[in-house]
Protein backbone atom coordinates (compact mmCIF):
# COMPACT_ATOMS: atom_id res chain seq x y z
CA UNK A 1 0.00 0.00 0.00
CA UNK A 2 1.40 3.37 -1.03
CA UNK A 3 2.00 5.99 1.62
CA UNK A 4 0.79 9.54 1.16
CA UNK A 5 2.19 12.90 2.19
CA UNK A 6 0.82 14.30 5.42
CA UNK A 7 0.95 11.13 7.50
CA UNK A 8 3.51 10.12 10.09
CA UNK A 9 6.42 8.25 8.50
CA UNK A 10 6.75 4.58 9.48
CA UNK A 11 9.43 3.83 12.05
CA UNK A 12 12.94 3.27 10.73
CA UNK A 13 14.66 0.37 12.45
CA UNK A 14 17.64 -1.47 11.05
CA UNK A 15 21.40 -1.56 10.68
CA UNK A 16 23.68 0.35 8.38
CA UNK A 17 26.21 -1.27 6.07
CA UNK A 18 28.73 -1.39 8.94
CA UNK A 19 26.32 -3.15 11.30
CA UNK A 20 25.57 -0.05 13.36
CA UNK A 21 21.94 0.40 14.46
CA UNK A 22 19.84 3.07 12.73
CA UNK A 23 16.48 4.21 14.02
CA UNK A 24 13.91 6.95 13.75
CA UNK A 25 15.31 8.36 17.01
CA UNK A 26 18.74 8.79 15.36
CA UNK A 27 17.12 10.94 12.66
CA UNK A 28 14.66 12.82 14.89
CA UNK A 29 14.59 16.57 14.45
CA UNK A 30 16.20 16.37 11.01
CA UNK A 31 14.71 16.52 7.53
CA UNK A 32 15.47 13.26 5.70
CA UNK A 33 15.28 12.10 2.10
CA UNK A 34 14.82 8.35 2.45
CA UNK A 35 15.77 6.65 -0.82
CA UNK A 36 15.03 3.00 -1.58
CA UNK A 37 17.14 1.06 -4.09
CA UNK A 38 17.35 -2.56 -5.23
CA UNK A 39 20.35 -4.82 -4.64
CA UNK A 40 23.90 -3.65 -3.83
CA UNK A 41 25.39 -4.37 -7.27
CA UNK A 42 22.50 -2.83 -9.27
CA UNK A 43 24.19 -0.66 -11.93
CA UNK A 44 21.33 1.86 -12.08
CA UNK A 45 21.18 2.14 -8.28
CA UNK A 46 24.94 2.68 -8.10
CA UNK A 47 24.76 5.32 -10.83
CA UNK A 48 22.17 7.21 -8.77
CA UNK A 49 24.08 6.70 -5.50
CA UNK A 50 27.19 8.19 -7.12
CA UNK A 51 25.21 11.37 -7.83
CA UNK A 52 23.97 11.38 -4.24
CA UNK A 53 27.53 10.99 -2.93
CA UNK A 54 28.87 13.67 -5.27
CA UNK A 55 26.15 16.16 -4.30
CA UNK A 56 25.53 15.28 -0.65
CA UNK A 57 26.95 18.66 0.39
CA UNK A 58 24.20 20.45 -1.52
CA UNK A 59 21.57 18.47 0.34
CA UNK A 60 23.29 19.15 3.64
CA UNK A 61 23.41 22.88 2.84
CA UNK A 62 19.64 22.74 2.23
CA UNK A 63 19.14 21.03 5.59
CA UNK A 64 18.36 17.58 4.16
CA UNK A 65 19.96 14.34 5.38
CA UNK A 66 20.09 11.53 2.77
CA UNK A 67 19.52 7.94 3.90
CA UNK A 68 19.66 5.08 1.37
CA UNK A 69 18.07 1.65 1.83
CA UNK A 70 19.04 -1.47 -0.16
CA UNK A 71 17.61 -4.99 0.05
CA UNK A 72 21.10 -6.49 0.26
CA UNK A 73 23.06 -7.65 3.29
CA UNK A 74 25.65 -5.30 4.79
CA UNK A 75 28.70 -7.19 3.47
CA UNK A 76 27.43 -6.86 -0.12
CA UNK A 77 26.81 -3.13 0.37
CA UNK A 78 30.31 -2.60 1.72
CA UNK A 79 31.77 -4.44 -1.27
CA UNK A 80 29.67 -2.59 -3.88
CA UNK A 81 30.02 0.87 -2.34
CA UNK A 82 33.71 0.52 -1.46
CA UNK A 83 35.57 3.51 -2.81
CA UNK A 84 32.53 5.81 -2.97
CA UNK A 85 33.31 7.41 0.41
CA UNK A 86 29.59 7.52 1.18
CA UNK A 87 28.95 10.51 3.51
CA UNK A 88 25.48 9.38 4.58
CA UNK A 89 23.76 6.37 6.13
CA UNK A 90 23.15 3.30 3.96
CA UNK A 91 20.78 0.77 5.52
CA UNK A 92 20.99 -2.96 4.75
CA UNK A 93 17.44 -4.36 4.66
CA UNK A 94 17.76 -7.92 3.30
CA UNK A 95 14.45 -8.97 4.90
CA UNK A 96 12.78 -5.98 3.19
CA UNK A 97 11.10 -4.84 6.41
CA UNK A 98 11.48 -1.15 5.54
CA UNK A 99 10.51 -1.86 1.93
CA UNK A 100 7.19 -3.32 3.16
CA UNK A 101 6.62 -0.61 5.77
CA UNK A 102 6.99 2.09 3.10
CA UNK A 103 5.02 0.21 0.44
CA UNK A 104 7.94 0.04 -2.00
CA UNK A 105 6.79 -1.72 -5.15
CA UNK A 106 8.36 -4.29 -7.44
CA UNK A 107 7.62 -5.79 -10.81
CA UNK A 108 9.46 -7.38 -13.69
CA UNK A 109 7.83 -4.91 -16.07
CA UNK A 110 9.67 -2.06 -14.37
CA UNK A 111 12.87 -3.37 -15.92
CA UNK A 112 11.80 -2.98 -19.54
CA UNK A 113 11.53 0.73 -20.31
CA UNK A 114 13.51 3.21 -22.34
CA UNK A 115 14.59 5.05 -19.18
CA UNK A 116 16.02 1.84 -17.72
CA UNK A 117 17.93 1.09 -20.95
CA UNK A 118 19.25 4.67 -20.95
CA UNK A 119 20.45 4.48 -17.34
CA UNK A 120 21.98 1.00 -17.82
CA UNK A 121 23.92 2.45 -20.73
CA UNK A 122 25.03 5.42 -18.62
CA UNK A 123 26.10 3.05 -15.83
CA UNK A 124 28.13 0.86 -18.19
CA UNK A 125 29.85 3.93 -19.70
CA UNK A 126 30.71 4.96 -16.12
CA UNK A 127 32.25 1.52 -15.50
CA UNK A 128 29.43 0.21 -13.29
CA UNK A 129 28.55 -3.38 -14.13
CA UNK A 130 26.48 -6.11 -12.50
CA UNK A 131 27.15 -9.80 -12.26
CA UNK A 132 24.44 -12.17 -13.56
CA UNK A 133 24.07 -13.93 -10.18
CA UNK A 134 24.14 -12.98 -6.52
CA UNK A 135 21.33 -10.45 -6.37
CA UNK A 136 20.15 -10.96 -2.80
CA UNK A 137 16.52 -10.06 -2.48
CA UNK A 138 15.98 -10.58 -6.20
CA UNK A 139 16.36 -8.24 -9.13
CA UNK A 140 12.91 -6.71 -8.88
CA UNK A 141 12.21 -3.44 -7.15
CA UNK A 142 11.24 0.06 -8.09
CA UNK A 143 13.01 2.94 -6.39
CA UNK A 144 11.03 5.06 -3.96
CA UNK A 145 11.78 8.38 -2.28
CA UNK A 146 10.29 9.87 0.87
CA UNK A 147 10.89 13.39 2.15
CA UNK A 148 10.35 13.30 5.91
CA UNK A 149 10.30 16.57 7.84
CA UNK A 150 11.92 17.23 11.21
CA UNK A 151 8.66 16.24 12.95
CA UNK A 152 8.65 12.80 11.27
CA UNK A 153 5.84 13.64 8.84
CA UNK A 154 5.97 12.51 5.19
CA UNK A 155 6.05 15.61 3.05
CA UNK A 156 6.53 13.80 -0.25
CA UNK A 157 6.21 10.19 -1.39
CA UNK A 158 7.58 9.35 -4.84
CA UNK A 159 7.15 5.80 -6.10
CA UNK A 160 9.21 5.01 -9.21
CA UNK A 161 7.34 3.91 -12.33
CA UNK A 162 10.32 1.78 -13.35
CA UNK A 163 13.79 0.83 -12.08
CA UNK A 164 15.29 4.16 -13.20
CA UNK A 165 12.59 6.49 -11.82
CA UNK A 166 14.16 7.96 -8.70
CA UNK A 167 14.41 11.55 -7.56
CA UNK A 168 17.79 13.03 -8.33
CA UNK A 169 19.35 15.70 -6.13
CA UNK A 170 17.86 18.52 -8.24
CA UNK A 171 14.35 17.09 -7.79
CA UNK A 172 14.86 16.75 -4.02
CA UNK A 173 16.14 20.33 -3.76
CA UNK A 174 13.20 21.55 -5.88
CA UNK A 175 10.77 19.70 -3.60
CA UNK A 176 12.30 21.28 -0.50
CA UNK A 177 12.17 24.74 -2.09
CA UNK A 178 8.54 24.22 -3.17
CA UNK A 179 7.48 23.49 0.41
CA UNK A 180 8.02 26.73 2.32
CA UNK A 181 6.27 25.32 5.37
CA UNK A 182 8.78 22.47 5.54
CA UNK A 183 10.56 22.71 8.87
CA UNK A 184 14.22 22.10 8.20
CA UNK A 185 16.71 21.59 10.95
Amino acid sequence: MRLEAGRKAPEIEGSDMFGEPVSTQDLAGRTVILKFYRFAACPICNLHVRELVRRAGELEAAGVVPVAVFHSPAHKLRKSLDGYQVPFTVIADPQKRLFRAYGVESSLGGMFTGAVARDYGRAMRAGIFSRPIGHEGGIQGHPANFLIDSEGVLRLAHYGRDYADTMGVDAVLDAVTAMPALRLS
